[in-house]
């Protein structure tokens, strides 16, 4: 039968372009608990985009991704604070109820990308990595950076970008996004970002790497650096 409590288009309030409902709180007709009231339920959402950096939610309010491509279209909010972080997709289960590891939904760390000595004056030069670049086997993105030094920074800036697929027959280098991490005067040990997840997308076959740039002030030159960052797929 219908149900009068569904609101409708009421709820959380239309965010840029996207028409964002929810619905509060689900009564259903074998719960043993007390149903919980409107305003501590957890929140049901939906819109187009991915949530995180961009939607504010609660611990528990889940998110519906009308655009997105199995299994990268369902999420959950796991962090109070800030109000906008923490959104976390919900991986595939398959049909025993078991993570299906093929589907995706999973994050993890590419570390190895290194530079010794690092000279002034460089630009986007990539780092090296004893395997190579990062190959990718399906659709995700670049989710957090990382550099570290063996020697304190001392003058001038070392950055680090990620980029993808230069150097393949027929295929143009792309710097993904414009996230970066650095040795400045403020970080002169290290640098550590999270990255709002899709910001830094890659597809299936792209070889993801990082680069780094130095100014002419940069030093010691006797420092090596190493980078890592994460992705999500």
């Amino acid at each position: 039968m219908p149900d009068p409590a569904w609101p409708g288009t009421a709820g959380k309030p239309a965010l840029g372009s996207r028409a964002l409902h929810s619905r509060k709180s689900l009564q259903l007709p074998f719960a043993t608990a007390a149903v919980p009231t409107e305003t501590d339920a957890p929140e049901i959402l939906w819109g187009t985009g991915s949530p995180d950096g961009v939607l504010s939610g609660d611990i528990g309010d889940s998110y519906h991704q009308q655009d997105g491509v199995a299994p990268r279209v369902l999420w959950v909010k796991t962090t109070a604070a800030p109000a906008t972080t923490g959104w976390r997709r919900v991986a595939t289960l398959d049909t025993g109820a078991n993570l299906d590891q093929s589907a995706g939904g999973f994050r993890f760390t590419v570390d190895g990308f290194n530079q010794e000595n690092v000279p002034i004056s460089q630009t986007n030069v990539e780092l090296v990595r004893a395997t190579g670049r990062w190959r990718a086997t399906r659709v995700g993105s670049v989710v957090g950076l990382v550099i570290t030094t063996t020697e304190a920074r001392i003058g001038g800036t070392c950055t680090i970008k990620v980029f993808k697929n230069s150097a393949l027959a027929g295929v143009t280098g792309i710097q993904l996004g414009s996230s970066t991490v650095a040795l400045d005067a403020t970080r002169p040990t290290g640098h550590a970002l999270v990255i709002p997840i899709d910001s830094l997308i890659f597809a299936a076959l792209d070889e993801v790497y990082l680069t780094v740039t130095t100014d002419a002030a940069w030093s010691p030159t006797t420092a090596d650096i190493r980078c890592a960052m994460d992705v999500e797929t």
